[in-house]
């Protein structure tokens, strides 16, 4: 569950842990050390203010998820006239859209991989596309890193499991060590 709330003036999210995880130690103890982890003084990450056993406090990042922007452009494309061919059809406005979150994604995991970080959970889910008005350019904020397929394996449903490793290199699903390497994130990057 995550809240969006004010906190001495600044806009926060507050990312609470189901009571159904509660008795889970495992989750309970990647929930306490998430601002150890994950904390990343960089402009494509927010800010970690906290975590605890059942909450993590993080800056909260206006835009929507690259999920949802997906979502959205399917929606209006199954709005048009014309047959399921057109409908499916790449235009040039979404050629220009791929080409910009793709290379804005790509600077995000140089960014990442600057400072010796990867995100490990990449999926359309965990992008947020942010547009800035200054340049009109497209910019990405990533957000909620780690292993967080791992939790799902063991405590979630078969099929939200399924969902979630479909953006997973096989060898974090395979438990090998990813924190050799960044090719995790650039597997991830392909199947986006």
């Amino acid at each position: 569950m995550i809240l969006r709330c004010a906190l001495a003036g600044e806009v926060v999210a507050l990312k609470c842990l189901l009571p159904r995880y509660h008795r889970v130690k495992a989750i309970r103890e990647r929930t306490k050390g998430y601002r150890d982890r994950y904390s990343i003084d960089s402009p494509v990450a927010p800010r970690i203010l906290d975590s605890t056993e059942l909450t993590i406090t993080m800056e909260f990042i206006e835009g929507q998820t690259l999920a949802e922007r997906l979502e959205a452009r399917i929606e209006r494309r199954q709005a048009l006239k014309g047959s399921k061919a057109q409908k499916r059809a790449l235009h040039d406005d979404d050629v220009k859209f791929v080409r910009e979150v793709g290379l804005a994604i790509c600077e995000c995991l140089a960014e990442l991989a600057a400072r010796n970080h990867k995100h490990l959970d990449l999926s359309p889910s965990n992008i947020i596309v942010v547009s800035d008005e200054r340049d009109y350019r497209l910019r990405i904020r990533l957000i909620d890193f780690g292993q967080n397929f791992a939790i799902t394996e063991r405590v979630g449903s078969a099929a939200a499991y399924r969902q979630a490793v479909l953006y997973v290199a096989p060898e974090l699903i395979a438990h090998e060590s990813p924190e050799e390497s960044w090719r995790c994130d650039a597997y991830s990057l392909g199947v986006i």
